[in-house]
């Protein structure tokens, strides 16, 4: 039996439950949610798909904070947005990895630059 991209059980199986299409586009990802925990540096990022719009992969970010109007304003034309909580990708294409960087450093250290 090959082995499993994680060592997390719980997200393996989370990823099987996605149509193979978007499980390659999320492992590109890596992992359905981060949190900083231990450091409580930043916010809490979580991917997901949902079959209403099965052509996308949605990252979400706490709607409470300043995230994606800052990644509005930094890549207008890079991504979708849906609301104050999500961008979206498309599961085709390249994805925007330089892009896709700046925002989830962003909000892996969004509780940082509240502190300065």
């Amino acid at each position: 039996m090959p082995t499993k991209p994680f060592e997390d059980l719980q997200v393996a199986t989370h990823f099987d439950c996605y149509p193979a299409a978007v499980k390659k586009r999320m492992l590109a990802l890596r992992e359905p949610a981060y949190l900083t925990s231990q450091t409580r540096s930043g916010s809490t990022l979580r991917l997901d798909w949902k079959p209403k719009h099965p052509q996308q992969l949605a990252m979400y970010f706490n709607c409470q904070t300043t995230l994606v109007a800052t990644f509005r304003s930094l890549f207008p034309n890079d991504f979708q947005y849906e609301g104050n909580r999500a961008l979206l990708l498309n599961l085709s294409g390249p994805l925007p990895k330089k892009e896709l960087s700046i925002c989830i450093t962003a909000t892996l250290t969004y509780h940082l630059k509240k502190k300065r």
